[in-house]
């Protein structure tokens, strides 16, 4: 009896150093997404995230309930890279300072909103590969997404600061 005992205490302590090391290195993040070893993601993501990105920093991996999502930066932006569960390309946010939006489109929208100041730069990929731009700026009260392609600029969103 005091062997079986011993063998099922052993037995326990293992399985409970193995459920161990399998969560180091996982970080589970208030999001609900979960930081991922390189195995643990699906190869077609990884396979088609090495042939179409070369980040010039380390990619972090990390799992919400809907994607896999690729996470670096490079030079002044910072890119996440989604993909669906099977490992299909879902969409690429690219996110980037105001110094680094195209000059004509910069004065195209210090034109239309003299005085307001370009926060950020959103640049949305899908999986059709079309692009679209979003420009945060901060004009008067209002912070605005100004949402820019070939048909002009569109405001998408427009919110009071309630930082004013």
């Amino acid at each position: 009896m005091h062997r079986k005992l011993s063998f099922l205490r052993l037995f326990l302590f293992l399985m409970l150093l193995m459920a161990g090391m399998t969560a180091i290195g996982q970080t589970v993040y208030p999001d609900g997404s979960t930081s991922l070893r390189l195995n643990e993601v699906n190869s077609h993501a990884v396979r088609h995230f090495y042939s179409h990105f070369s980040p010039a920093s380390t990619v972090k991996w990390v799992r919400d309930d809907h994607y896999y999502i690729a996470c670096f930066n490079s030079d002044d932006s910072r890119t996440r890279v989604h993909y669906k569960s099977n490992g299909n390309f879902a969409f690429c946010l690219k996110y980037y300072p105001a110094e680094m939006l195209n000059g004509q489109l910069k004065s195209t929208i210090l034109k239309k909103f003299p005085g307001c100041q370009i926060m950020v730069i959103t640049e949305l990929t899908d999986d059709l590969y079309k692009k679209a731009l979003f420009v945060h700026i901060k004009d008067g009260l209002y912070l605005k997404t100004l949402q820019c392609d070939e048909q002009g600029i569109e405001i998408t969103e427009n919110i009071q600061d309630a930082g004013i």
